[in-house]
């Protein structure tokens, strides 16, 4: 089931149940004046309603309605899942939309609920909240850390709030196709927000780790989700993996061990090159001994104990290596919990 946090709509004129448009509630802008043949006057090709920061329910970024000359209103709307206050760890879902209209509606300007659902989603967070694993969220922003080594993405540190945070960016000109997605310690984040905690304790996101997929674009919205149609209720529906997908793009086909194998940290480049040389070797010969002391003696003229030491050791590091697979583990249990 697909959960959203950040979400922009748009919606047809039907949509409005109640516009309470003075300015009072509402920033009005008359935008692209030009004159009028009949009367002289100057006359708007667009009014702009802005619903004043004051008035907007709680969770919604933002709120307005603009009409072009001869046409009818739209509404755009922008919002998180912090309009659902008390279900906010919850997210924005099939079982929670409900509440989530309740919550955005008010007196000053309200959409009709059936009409809500068939709205057109312009951008979404896909997110999802991981939370019981089996280890500090710090360990898994730093495995991932490693995977900049994938020349795709560009990766940052997200500090937003404090945080510890990791962002990978997709590292292409065409902004339809820059996908972006974060990971980060979501009580960090929650436990400096003093609005949210009028409903929810920080401590409900203690351990919890938040990933995000931020699709900006239709062409992103329609990939990651295989949709045609972009209504909100469509996107709800979606059953596509999309954090699973990117992260995959991100880690998959890519070795980690130059980076984060202590023993290669500390080697000069032609001792990297020999040690790898070694073990690709010990590789092939399947790492039996008595094939590797007979390459050896085809390659060396007189004693090769010396050698074969060398590479007895390498075969101990491979296999003491890979029998420490915690970086491993730890992506692959993001893989199981972003897919459940």
């Amino acid at each position: 089931m697909i959960t959203l946090d950040t979400l922009k709509l748009k919606l047809d004129e039907d949509s409005i149940r109640e516009f309470r448009n003075s300015y009072t509630y509402f920033k009005c802008d008359e935008l692209d004046k030009k004159i009028d043949e009949d009367s002289g006057e100057l006359i708007p090709e667009i009014v702009r309603y802005e619903m004043r920061p004051q008035y907007r329910p709680f969770g919604v970024k933002s709120l307005t309605v603009s009409q072009k000359k001869d046409e009818d209103k739209q509404v755009i709307i922008e919002l998180s899942s912090k309009a659902l206050k008390e279900n906010y760890y919850d997210l924005i879902n099939l079982n929670t939309v409900d509440h989530l209209i309740e919550n955005v509606n008010s007196n000053v300007f309200s959409i009709h609920p059936e009409c809500f659902v068939k709205a057109d989603v312009l951008k979404a967070d896909v997110t999802q909240n991981i939370k019981d694993l089996s280890h500090p969220v710090k360990a898994y922003v730093d495995t991932l850390t490693s995977y900049q080594i994938n020349s795709k993405y560009l990766v940052r540190p997200y500090i937003e709030n404090g945080n510890n945070g990791i962002v990978f960016t997709r590292d292409v000109k065409t902004p339809n196709l820059r996908t972006r997605q974060i990971f980060y310690d979501k009580y960090l984040d929650i436990s400096k927000d003093k609005d949210i905690q009028a409903f929810i304790l920080p401590e409900m996101f203690s351990g919890v780790l938040r990933v995000e997929a931020n699709l900006r674009h239709f062409k992103q919205l329609r990939d990651h989700l295989g949709l045609e149609s972009l209504s909100l209720l469509d996107v709800l529906i979606s059953d596509k993996k999309v954090n699973l997908n990117v992260l995959n793009d991100i880690t998959q086909g890519y070795q980690l061990e130059l980076f984060n194998d202590e023993y290669y940290k500390d080697l000069k480049l032609y001792q990297l090159e020999k040690e790898k040389g070694r073990e690709n070797i010990i590789r092939e010969l399947g790492f039996n001994t008595k094939l590797i002391r007979k390459f050896l003696r085809s390659k060396v003229k007189g004693k090769i104990n010396r050698y074969f030491n060398e590479y007895r050791e390498t075969a101990r590091r491979i296999q003491e290596r890979e029998n420490k697979t915690v970086d491993d583990k730890l992506v692959n249990e993001l893989r199981l919990r972003l897919a459940a």
